[in-house]
């Protein structure tokens, strides 16, 4: 049966907004009508304000320790326990729900003392890795261009075909009078935009490889995918936008959707807008609808349609990252890409600890391994070039 007292995203957000002092006045009258007109979310809404308000007095100390912050808010929080087991497993979840929101809306965040930045030493650099808008593009002729801010407004030309950095994180065909093959090679920590011949324009994230040609034909528009990408596809009745990738056939006409494959991942189309078909060898094509995700498991024999929620898995483009009740070792693998860090979940129980959150793109590694250490009994150290994520002692 459903807990009748858990709280709505939204009325979440509303409590986080008044704790912070970020609520309008609107907001606060509109959340203390919600409360007034279900009383039995009251007890609920309290234990979240309650873990705000720690989290807050815990973000305004300059020199305390990620471990010591976690014991230190299990300590706080002890009036709001009793001995049930039961109990304080339900107290911690509100903690794993609600202060990655917290740190992800920016309101939350720890700064390295000087003490522990000397203690960081050789590691500071890894632990300050940020994303960037950086890619190579490979030439029909083999030719490779690294492309980053000092590109940026340059044009480029291959065969007749020329283009342009018009910004620093997309490139776009200016004038092509031949099709040849070109590749646009995102590495972990990037990410690049890129707008086809055709005017659809493809966000291509991090460790992805997108192949296509300068100029589509008059029969399809057909690409090559590996990795992850988000599509925004001019429409064309008459040629069909084809994405191949290792496990997924997707076609469509005009639409908006994210596809990921990634080796050794789960295959995923979701759309945003419009419809696409999805087949894989000799499956037979499945519809997919906005608001809906076909999944192709490795050596699996079916397509699985299922209903999620967008923003999931298309918040990347604008900027933020979300998870929701995702495990540490699936975390674990976006983390190295996101960031271009090698990631080691050490101890099996820790890989199963599930989070949700959201945060910023633009923070680096370390906000991210803060969230999460605040967020679950895990600790998470360098350890010869790598992250080590292990239950804390």
């Amino acid at each position: 049966m459903k807990d009748q007292s858990f709280l709505p995203p939204d009325i979440i957000r509303l409590i986080v907004s008044r704790e912070t002092g970020q609520a309008s006045q609107a907001e606060k009258e509109a959340l203390d009508h919600y409360l007034q007109s279900h009383p039995e979310k009251q007890e609920e809404a309290a234990k979240h304000s309650e873990i705000i308000r720690q989290a807050r007095f815990l973000g305004k100390m300059k020199d305390i320790g990620k471990d010591a912050a976690w014991f230190d808010l299990e300590k706080r929080m002890a009036h709001t326990r009793t001995r049930s087991a039961s109990v304080m497993k339900r107290v911690l979840r509100y903690a794993a729900i609600v202060l990655p929101f917290i740190i992800g809306m920016g309101f939350l965040y720890f700064q390295l003392s000087d003490q522990r930045a000397q203690e960081a030493g050789m590691h500071a650099e890894m632990l300050s890795a940020a994303r960037s808008s950086s890619a190579t593009l490979v030439l029909s002729s083999g030719e490779s261009l690294v492309l980053d801010d000092h590109t940026t407004g340059q044009f480029f030309e291959d065969e007749g075909v020329r283009i342009h950095q018009d910004q620093s994180d997309r490139i776009r065909l200016a004038d092509a009078s031949a099709s040849v093959m070109h590749s646009l090679i995102v590495p972990r920590g990037g990410e690049y935009q890129l707008v086809l011949s055709d005017g659809s324009t493809v966000w291509i994230n991090s460790d992805s490889q997108l192949d296509y040609p300068t100029l589509f034909d008059t029969g399809k528009r057909k690409i090559s995918l590996r990795g992850e990408a988000y599509f925004d596809v001019m429409p064309d009745p008459d040629r069909p936008f084809v994405v191949q990738t290792p496990d997924m056939l997707i076609s469509v006409t005009g639409t908006t959707f994210n596809i990921q494959n990634y080796p050794a991942d789960v295959a995923e189309a979701t759309v945003v807008s419009g419809s696409i078909s999805v087949s894989t060898g000799d499956i037979p094509a499945v519809d997919v609808r906005p608001g809906q995700q076909a999944r192709v498991g490795h050596g699996k024999d079916s397509i699985e349609l299922h209903e999620v929620d967008v923003d999931l898995y298309t918040s990347w483009v604008d900027g933020m990252f979300r998870f929701r009740n995702t495990e540490i070792g699936e975390l674990a693998r976006r983390m190295q890409r996101w960031y271009n860090v090698d990631v080691d979940v050490v101890d099996s129980g820790a890989a199963g600890i599930r989070l949700t959150g959201a945060m910023e793109k633009d923070r680096p590694v370390e906000y991210l391994v803060t969230l999460i250490e605040m967020s679950a009994p895990v600790s998470i150290a360098v350890d010869r070039d790598t992250l080590r994520i292990r239950l804390a002692e």
